[in-house]
């Protein structure tokens, strides 16, 4: 195949000029987003220079997968293993298997370290910030390598269109967004590698004249060679993503049977032969590079028979599928008997799933596929419309229109590339999640239908034909991109999704700040726990990986009990922590449909995490004072957060219940709590020290003042020094706010307060302290 003819020299400064462009681009556009990135990392402070969490950047891409990418990768840093094969990070106590494969944990792995070294930063911060130019990178590598293929085989013209394309496809580039800390970029650069391999071995036809179309590679060696690479690209991505890969490979063999029979006549008498080895070939080494990806993952401790990753029983389906496809493409007189052992071959992994069902396919599990059917975004369907109709499905439109045209006169490679191209892009319709690796074919069609097309023009008009036709398609998207990431920054604008980020940055440092000696385990909806967790290195139970299903089924079990002491067991059992409920993220139903599917009358009401989210706390939760922000109230959530406490008493329980509801701005509610505690039992300093915190909300200083002595006369002698320090704190850090706007004044009478309060403990140090303030604050610059 050929595009343009140029010397070797000019086709290399092309592609220079090429890549530098790219780079340039790519740079201006990280650039932007680290900007973006420093504003949307403000926000959720509480006014505080810093974040007190283990990692505290934000980050861009809201995928659940990256967080827990990057604590598999810390984990590998940490403890100076080589693979990832059990976590702790969810499923408290007891953990889960990881069958997620080591390339992409390595990769992580190997930036954070590079950009520990080179700033000194702490591992966890480190591996954050190196996901920022990591991915852009990865991108530009696959650009130079795939381009660089491409152009030496077809000419400058498409290895600069190739190169354009792989960065202007929104499907294929999200992948590798600045931050985006996923596999799934490498997924689709595998499969475009693949594709774009295979466009060289002609679909099994060559020839030494050209034929008309310069699709056709100019000798058998040229394709096996093709063949041998595109196999090695496929064999790769089925270890990073099998789920992924297998579908792209099964409907690339079976495209490419279908295009072995076009007339063979027409062909032959344009000087065009084929040759069936080259399946055969192409088999044979993605079988044989896939076993070793999957001895590299596993052996020789971990050779467990799961069907959800790279195993060798694909390896036998697909070394069977190049057989095969060999065997009934050459019509020798033997071909049905001969096609019976290859056949045979793509028996064993079928046939074990049929009988060992979800023991070997966890996802066949009723729970997981219906979480997966219905909660998941990327099992969702993405079929267009003409109001979504991406530029991405125009080479397969006019793919159509050419074979519909065409029919028995469009070359073998065209049809296999169409009818590849149409089979990937509809499993991406079924389900969103194969969109990014339809981009591959998507792109090499394009690139075909130009060659196809154009291959009756000159030089300079298939350069502009396809600077035209790729330029059309994919440079708006790229220069949309870098536009709108900058205008971005200068408007300081932060959408939905960073913010929800930040709202969970800061619940994190909440709930650490609540406890800081003992690890945590936090319980709380699938959705958010990666995000908290990532920020405040805590466990959790459930989350959406099929490897921790009886995770997310006890998580399912606690939130949507109907009777809190069944609750109470469990966490007792699964050793939680914390809770966090959000209304934003109300998981409860689904929780209800999952465990009990079917039955659409359930009612979620009663359930525990709803009475949680509405205020009704058992007494052995201490509920955590909490509010939202003021710079995220306009994501319009209420959140609930609680501290497991199965010994504190009922007064303990109000208090803190009532606490909660002052943070929320509730101040009559939790005064209306403190007089019925007072009138329960007044010698109780709960009640009093309660009373205290509303008083000095309203800003009755004298009478909070009294409220506090009164609690500390009343506590035990051992708490009161404590208690008064705490309240003294509280006095004296509304103080420095007030001085800080220039209300000396009012900043001088906190101070007094702190100090009437400090000596009725006799905290003597404190008062000291809060006298100091108080004669600074008395004389202002």
């Amino acid at each position: 195949m050929r595009l343009s003819r140029e010397r070797s020299g000019v086709r290399w400064s092309v592609m220079v000029c090429v890549w530098l462009c790219i780079a340039a681009t790519l740079t201006l556009y990280t650039v932007a987003i680290g900007e973006h990135l420093s504003i949307v990392g403000e926000l959720g402070r509480r006014g505080a220079a810093a974040v007190a969490t283990p990692v505290s950047d934000p980050y861009l891409a809201p995928d659940v997968d990256g967080r827990v990418w990057i604590r598999h990768a810390q984990s590998l840093l940490e403890d100076g293993g080589l693979r990832v094969r059990r976590t702790s990070i969810d499923n408290a106590p007891a953990g889960r298997s990881v069958h997620w494969n080591s390339g992409w944990t390595w990769t992580l792995a190997a930036a954070g370290w590079l950009q520990h070294k080179a700033t000194g930063e702490p591992i966890p911060t480190a591996l954050a910030r190196a996901t920022l130019w990591l991915s852009p990178a990865l991108l530009l590598l696959a650009i130079v390598v795939v381009s660089a293929f491409v152009a030496r085989k077809a000419g400058a013209a498409a290895g600069a269109a190739i190169a354009v394309a792989m960065v202007g496809h929104n499907y294929f580039f999200k992948g590798f967004n600045p931050t985006y800390a996923d596999h799934h970029g490498i997924v689709a650069a595998l499969v475009l590698g693949m594709f774009a391999s295979a466009l060289f071995t002609g679909a099994g036809w060559w020839t030494e004249r050209d034929d008309g179309s310069g699709l056709l590679p100019s000798s058998p060696d040229t394709a096996r060679r093709a063949a041998i690479i595109s196999g090695m690209c496929g064999a790769a991505g089925m270890w990073i993503s099998a789920a992924s890969v297998i579908p792209a490979i099964a409907i690339m063999g079976i495209a490419g049977a279908v295009a072995a029979t076009a007339p063979r006549a027409s062909l032959a008498s344009r000087g065009a032969q084929f040759d069936a080895r080259v399946w055969r070939l192409w088999g044979r080494t993605g079988a044989a590079a896939s076993v070793c990806f999957y001895l590299l993952e596993y052996f020789p401790f971990d050779l467990a028979l799961r069907l959800e990753v790279n195993h060798p029983f694909y390896a036998l389906a697909w070394l069977g599928a190049g057989e095969l496809i060999a065997t009934l493409t050459a019509r020798t007189p033997r071909t049905r008997a001969s096609a019976l052992l290859p056949a045979a071959l793509l028996i064993p992994a079928p046939l074990t799933i049929l009988l060992l069902g979800a023991d070997a396919l966890a996802p066949l599990d009723p729970f997981l596929a219906t979480l997966h059917a219905r909660y998941i975004t990327e099992f969702e369907s993405a079929l267009p419309s003409l109001s979504n109709f991406g530029v991405e499905n125009l080479p397969l439109v006019a793919g159509l229109a050419v074979l519909a045209v065409r029919r028995g006169n469009a070359p073998p490679v065209v049809w296999w590339l169409v009818l590849a191209t149409l089979g990937c892009t509809a499993l991406g319709w079924w389900q969103n999640r194969w969109l990014d690796v339809a981009s591959g074919p998507q792109i090499c069609l394009a690139l075909v239908l130009v060659v196809f097309l154009s291959a009756k023009l000159s030089g300079a008009r298939r350069w502009a034909a396809t600077a035209a036709v790729f330029g059309g398609m994919f440079l708006p998207t790229t220069i949309g991109g870098v536009v709108t990431a900058w205008s971005d920054v200068r408007n300081r604008q932060v959408g939905a999704l960073p913010a929800t980020l930040m709202l969970y940055r800061d619940v994190a440092a909440v709930v650490r700040a609540s406890q800081q000696s003992d690890e945590i385990v936090l319980l709380t909806t699938p959705h958010a726990s990666p995000h908290v967790a990532y920020f405040g290195r805590f466990r959790t139970v459930g989350s959406f990986y099929w490897e921790n299903a009886a995770g997310l089924r006890a998580e399912a079990e606690i939130l949507s009990a109907r009777d809190e002491n069944d609750a109470a067991r469990l966490i007792r059992e699964h050793g939680v922590t914390h809770i966090a409920v959000w209304s934003h993220d109300d998981f409860f139903s689904a929780y209800r449909t999952l465990l009990h599917p079917g039955n659409g009358a359930l009612d979620t009401a009663a359930t525990f995490g709803r009475t949680l989210l509405d205020g009704a706390v058992p007494q052995w939760l201490m509920a955590i004072p909490y509010r939202v922000p003021r710079d995220l109230a306009v994501l319009d959530t209420r959140v609930r957060l609680f501290k497991v406490a199965f010994g504190q008493s009922v007064f303990e329980s109000r208090f803190h219940a009532a606490r909660a509801k002052l943070a929320l701005g509730d101040g009559e509610a939790a005064e209306r709590d403190a007089d019925a505690m007072i009138a329960r039992d007044s010698t109780a300093h709960l009640g009093w020290l309660l009373k205290s915190e509303v008083l000095f909300t309203k800003r009755q200083l004298r009478a909070a003042t009294n409220a506090a002595i009164a609690a500390i006369i009343r506590a035990p002698a051992a708490d009161r020094v404590r208690i008064a320090a705490s309240i003294s704190s509280g006095f004296i850090s509304s103080g420095n706010a007030l001085a800080a706007q220039g209300r000396y004044g009012e900043a001088v009478a906190l101070t007094e307060q702190a100090i009437e309060v400090s000596l009725s403990a006799g905290d003597s140090a404190g008062a000291r302290q809060a006298n100091r303030l108080r004669s600074h604050h008395g004389r202002p610059p």
